[in-house]
């Protein structure tokens, strides 16, 4: 759930927890550890005791259920970068190309325009680089992760997962962005491990 008492730590950590949810379910239905058929049963949805609720019912074939869950975790993924734009719009403040540091503005650009892809066109992101300022090559350089991205290039063309780096791209920029939170904010949270088979990087789309 996001509302707005979520400090810019929880926020980011929220929309984190949601796309790695979706993953998880996904690759459940992959593996088959998590059985199809639990989608084909009646449920009745209540918002309280007193509530009569839904009864929903819905039968899929297994290609409809493996196609809902890329949609539901591409769905996610969009959700996720909306709100960690929120978060370090929360925690810095100020627009994201008037920061000091080289990594950090770069990466506060590459979320906004994240969340601007996602949030235009939700079914089939663009990158819409309406911004001139933007329009530049912004990179991230730590002693662990690296990313650089050419908007020039990019602009008007479909996201896809691999302009970022893949999976392992997009967790590492959510990684740095939720570590310049802390910094920043001087909350205290849980340190994420990040640890990604590159075989596994076609998991989706």
């Amino acid at each position: 759930m996001y509302d707005d008492k979520m400090t810019p730590l929880q926020l980011a950590y929220n929309a984190l927890n949601l796309v790695t949810f979706a993953m998880y379910i996904q690759f459940g239905l992959r593996s088959g550890e998590l059985p199809q058929d639990i989608f084909n049963r009646p449920v009745r949805i209540t918002q309280n005791t007193k509530d009569g609720g839904v009864r929903i019912e819905q039968k899929w074939k297994p290609e409809d259920i493996m196609g809902i869950s890329t949609n539901l975790a591409n769905c996610a993924l969009g959700t996720s970068v909306i709100a960690l734009n929120s978060a370090l719009e929360q925690a810095f403040r100020g627009r994201p190309e008037k920061e000091s540091s080289e990594s950090l503005r770069a990466a506060r650009v590459i979320v906004y325009n994240l969340r601007c892809a996602f949030a235009h066109t939700p079914h089939e992101p663009i990158w819409e680089i309406n911004n001139p300022i933007y329009r530049d090559t912004w990179t991230i350089k730590t002693p662990i992760f690296y990313m650089q991205l050419d908007f020039n290039i990019l602009n008007s063309k479909e996201f896809v997962i691999d302009q970022i780096g893949g999976w392992q791209g997009f967790f590492a920029l959510f990684h740095y962005c939720i570590e310049q939170i802390q910094n920043r904010t001087g909350e205290s949270g849980k340190k994420i491990r990040i640890n990604i088979d590159p075989s596994s990087q076609n998991l989706m789309m």
